[in-house]
């Protein structure tokens, strides 16, 4: 009985080690577990400071880009225009739900916004340029534009000129800053083989349609039209495909337009 007894005794002793052990190595584990979302958490405001910082050496490359466009000298004021310019447009966006961007977006059929360097040129150049001076040329200057959709608008991203700061190069739309004549012209080219029907717009209604059309030729086929029209202060007008298209671009997809008499 004595013998059986110590072996309990013993038994026991073991299973207390053996539960400090465990005791330890819980303790040891939850140090772990601590450090380890300590690390994650500093690896979030890292990433975050680190998107911060991305934004603004971005910021600051669209403004000396913007400046050189402009042909206006780089300053701390300059700059600071430019920072809340582009600041309140994300701020403004960012305060809308999913379907709110979402629907705004198949109304307008704006591109997705990434920064408005056309908002910034408007704040840094308006002060420069007179507001009658008014002239803008753009191209394609990707090599093709496939599979748009219907009512795509044409987005013309190599900006050559833009007095006035009047075309927005995010959204491909030219915003009239004063009521008057305006001349237009807008060419399109497609690839050998290929129907292309697009529509000149203003505020939504179709102005003038043009197609190029190369049937079966073997080579690349364009169309231009050209036009007098009445934009009063705040109309948009812009260039859209009016079904499914293909346009091919390397700069000879072009729209351009200037005030003619301001009224």
């Amino acid at each position: 009985m004595q013998k059986l007894q110590n072996e309990l005794d013993q038994q026991k002793a073991r299973n207390d080690i053996l539960q400090t052990l465990l005791e330890k190595q819980d303790t040891k584990l939850k140090d772990q577990e601590a450090s380890i979302k300590e690390l994650l958490e500093s690896n979030v405001k890292l990433r975050e400071t680190a998107s911060i910082q991305t934004g603004k050496i971005q910021q600051l490359e669209e403004y000396a880009r913007t400046c050189r466009k402009a042909n206006v000298s780089v300053n701390d004021g300059g700059f600071e225009t430019f920072r809340n310019a582009t600041t309140s447009q994300v701020t403004e966006r960012s305060n809308l739900s999913r379907d709110q961007i979402r629907d705004e977006n198949k109304s307008r059929v704006v591109t997705p916004y990434v920064m408005n360097e056309d908002l910034a040129m408007n704040a840094i150049i308006k002060k420069q340029i007179p507001l009658n001076q008014v002239a803008f040329y753009v191209t394609v200057s990707r090599p093709d534009l496939i599979n748009l959709g219907e009512h795509h608008p044409i987005v013309f991203d190599d900006v050559v000129t833009n007095v006035g700061g009047a075309y927005h190069r995010s959204t491909g739309i030219f915003t009239a800053p004063i009521h008057g004549i305006y001349f237009f012209s807008v060419t399109a080219m497609v690839l050998p083989g290929i129907y292309g029907a697009l529509d000149l717009v203003k505020d939504g209604e179709i102005i003038c349609d043009f197609v190029a059309d190369s049937g079966n030729a073997n080579h690349l086929v364009s169309v231009t039209r050209t036009l007098l029209l009445e934009v009063r202060q705040g109309s948009e007008i812009w260039v859209r495909t009016r079904t499914s298209e293909q346009i091919h671009g390397n700069r000879h997809t072009t729209l351009s337009g200037f005030l003619l008499i301001q009224m």
